[in-house]
């Protein structure tokens, strides 16, 4: 049998010590080897740095300093590194910054001894990414006394820092960084000769060896360019020349020389008396607001495609000297406003299977998105027609029945104020359609569809969206009116 349960005699016991310790900075680093010697640490993000003692002078902090908001750390493996080296950045162009113009004060930084020392101006050669606005080429003079370190970093790496102080939303997206890298132009002696698709990723090779390389790799995609133009294209041209003789004066000017002048555009709408911050109509004011091309070979999901800001500039400047220098231009990508679908189906056949969930709303998307020859197009003022949209889904050969259908329409203002609209609220009229909010913006599908199936054929009157079938990060709005009904 078991012990009998045991009682113990204390009911509470409790122990009081203090400890002092005097840490003299004045000290030199001799000490470092006692065990028993206080030491101060400092805990960084990705490893710890030893203050004291220390070997090396250095101003002693309590608490770790950091003199920027957002640090970009880069790893470099390397047998020895020092004098040039050359970064490409492969960024997206999701971020459009106001003034490109405004320094956003970034500081570059390398690791030696533990501490990190800034880059002078001088070791910085060249830097086409604009403040990290676009893809570019970052050419640094790496100094000789950076050293590889284990301890405030990980790994035996060589490690660059680049930090900025302030304003981190208004930097692109990164998708990778690639060392020695170098820009590449082709030049066509035939001048008749038409320009041909760059080679692809992985196929580029030297046509001599080259000693110490190993392979050549493409980053990025290729830019800039254009396909030689036809018979018919050049006719075009030399009409639209002679008609607005390179002065902008009307809204159809300044669409046609944007449209000539950069080929990357795709769609280019012109708006006179307009700024984007006002509703009222503003005299010396004009609103240029531009699509880029799409590649559907690249582009998989419906995205929301914009211009870099450094474009915006450009063109801006562009324009501003073809038109009177007492015009206001502005120059901007479109607002998109969302569209999602809700409905209950009953698939062909009796199908329940996630396939087609998945492929009801990818016909959706793409029957809705602007960048597909399916459903409507690219084009300002555009409106969607639910009946339209409902008859789509039902001539689906894997779509038997539809019902409960209806749209929310989720918008956004130049303040970040979001507004939610809801069909639902309009059933009984048989003309219900989406329009946009603002005259220059398109519309996307949602990044998903809200889908139910259904095994019966029985009719179901759509309910307005209630906050409990609401998608966080999606469409779940806080704050918001519209004019099909106010949802907060």
């Amino acid at each position: 049998t078991p012990n009998q349960p045991y009682t113990p005699n204390i009911n509470r016991i409790s122990l009081d010590y203090r400890a002092s310790a005097e840490i003299n900075p004045l000290l030199n680093g001799s000490v470092a080897d006692d065990v028993s010697a206080d030491a101060l640490l400092h805990i960084h993000p990705f490893g710890v740095e030893a203050l004291y003692p220390a070997a090396q002078d250095k101003p002693l902090y309590l608490l770790p300093q950091y003199a920027y908001q957002g640090n970009l750390f880069i790893g470099i493996e390397a047998n020895d590194l020092a004098g040039a080296l050359t970064l490409f950045f492969y960024l997206a162009d999701d971020i459009v910054r106001q003034d490109p113009e405004i320094d956003p004060e970034i500081a570059w930084f390398y690791l030696a001894g533990d501490s990190w020392r800034q880059l002078s101006a001088d070791r910085i050669h060249l830097d086409t990414t604009a403040g990290f606005l676009s893809s570019g080429i970052v050419t640094l003079d790496i100094p000789a006394d950076m050293e590889r370190c284990d301890r405030i970093m990980p790994g035996e790496l060589y490690w660059l820092r680049v930090s900025a102080r302030k304003d981190l939303h208004g930097f692109c997206s990164c998708y990778a960084i690639q060392p020695h890298a170098v820009k590449l132009t082709r030049v066509l002696h035939d001048r008749h000769s038409a320009i041909a698709r760059p080679a692809e990723a992985g196929r580029w090779q030297p046509m001599a060896t080259i000693p110490g390389i190993d392979g050549i790799y493409q980053a990025g995609q290729p830019f800039a360019g254009r396909i030689k133009e036809s018979r018919s294209e050049l006719t075009t041209r030399l009409a639209e020349r002679l008609r607005h003789k390179n002065r902008a004066l009307t809204a159809w000017d300044y669409e046609r020389l944007v449209l000539e002048h950069f080929p990357q555009l795709a769609k280019v709408k012109c708006f006179s008396h307009m700024t984007s911050n006002s509703k009222t109509p503003r005299p010396g004011h004009v609103l240029i607001v531009v699509v880029p091309r799409f590649d559907s070979a690249v582009t998989g999901a419906c995205e929301k495609l914009v211009v870099s800001s450094l474009e915006l500039h450009g063109i801006k400047e562009f324009v501003q000297e073809l038109a009177t220098p007492f015009l206001r231009i502005e120059v901007r990508n479109p607002l998109y406003e969302q569209v999602q679908v809700r409905c209950t189906v009953r698939f062909a056949g009796g199908f329940k299977t996630g396939f087609y969930f998945n492929r009801l709303d990818y016909d959706i998307s793409n029957f809705i998105c602007p960048w597909r020859e399916t459903g409507y197009r690219a084009r300002f003022g555009w409106s969607i027609r639910q009946k339209d949209v409902e008859s789509y889904i039902r001539g689906l050969d894997y779509v038997e029945f539809i019902t409960d259908f209806s749209m929310l329409h989720i918008t956004q203002d130049n303040a970040g104020r979001y507004s939610l609209g809801d069909t639902a609220r309009d059933r009984q009229d048989a003309k219900v359609v989406i329009g946009p909010r603002y005259p220059w913006s398109l519309a996307v599908p949602a990044r998903q569809h809200y889908i139910e199936a259904t095994t019966s054929a029985r009719p179901i009157e759509p309910q307005v969206t209630g906050i409990d079938e609401l998608e966080i990060g999606n469409t779940f709005i806080i704050i918001g009116n519209s004019g099909y009904g106010e949802k907060e």
